[in-house]
């Protein structure tokens, strides 16, 4: 057996991602400012590179009509994290 390294792997007491800080917000809104946080709707263009509304703008059809808004609703967001900014 010269050269097999083995690894032994022990149970933890604390469950993987236990004890991560509360993820920052995800981004702000491209047309006022606003902060969106995980917990907020989050529309994300799909045509612009890195275009983002908060839910009251998104209501204002304050983007471009022909482009294709993706909502990101709290819960999405949550289960697979925030999409790149």
């Amino acid at each position: 057996d010269k050269g097999v390294l083995r690894l032994r792997l022990l149970p933890s007491a604390q469950p993987l991602g236990a004890g991560a800080a509360e993820p920052s917000p995800s981004c702000w809104c491209d047309a006022c400012s606003r902060t969106i946080r995980m917990s907020d709707v989050r529309y994300k263009c799909g045509n612009c590179a890195n275009f983002d509304l908060c839910e009251q703008c998104e209501a204002l059809a304050s983007h471009d009509p022909s482009h294709v808004l993706l909502k990101l609703r709290p819960e999405a967001q949550a289960a697979n994290g925030p999409l790149p900014t």
